[in-house]
């Protein structure tokens, strides 16, 4: 765990700082930056929602009022982007059943914060690879191999393949036969 203090939500009127050397988060007005230095000046709550709760009660805001999706940064059809208030970026496969991640819940994103767009891209794509590698409980849940189209006894890596397959036999511009010997020829395997 690391002990850099972060700013995990900001607010036209105070922000909250995630402290782990004293294992809660602090709050104080806008502007005014926290470090390990003056942490210890602000006020203290042991969970994110108390420190959320304190601060609007002391500067006046509704709770219900700050509720705001995160913006999406980066989108393709296997995972979503994000970047969070306080400038990192945390991604979100799209076939989860997480909740949309907003200003108030992304503290509760089981993943990495990162602080490059590029790395949580980068992420992002290992991850939804690593779900997909055979034997993988997910691979054997979500992504069942299916028949090839015009490949009898094949199985297709996933469904994105065979709808891609089954797509290019509808133009009359279908993959050759024997996809996976061809492949091999090419390669010289």
């Amino acid at each position: 765990m690391s002990d850099r203090i972060t700013k995990v939500f900001e607010h036209d009127d105070f922000a909250i700082w995630h402290v782990p050397q004293a294992n809660g988060y602090v709050y104080e007005a806008a502007g005014i930056a926290v470090d390990a230095d003056s942490y210890a000046d602000c006020p203290f709550e042991s969970t994110y929602d108390d420190a959320l709760n304190a601060a609007c009660e002391l500067y006046d805001v509704e709770v219900g009022s700050l509720s705001t999706p995160l913006p999406v940064v980066y989108s393709n059809a296997l995972f979503k982007v994000y970047q969070t208030p306080a400038g990192g970026y945390i991604h979100v496969a799209c076939d989860d059943d997480a909740e949309t991640p907003t200003d108030q819940n992304v503290q509760a994103h089981p993943g990495e914060v990162y602080k490059r767009k590029e790395d949580a891209v980068i992420a992002a794509f290992e991850k939804d690879l690593a779900r997909r590698k055979p034997g993988s409980a997910h691979q054997e849940q979500k992504r069942a191999p299916r028949d090839c189209p015009g490949n009898i006894g094949l199985r297709c890596a996933s469904p994105t393949w065979a709808a891609f397959l089954e797509v290019a036999k509808q133009l009359d511009n279908p993959p050759p036969d024997d996809l996976h010997a061809s492949r091999a020829a090419r390669d010289g395997v």
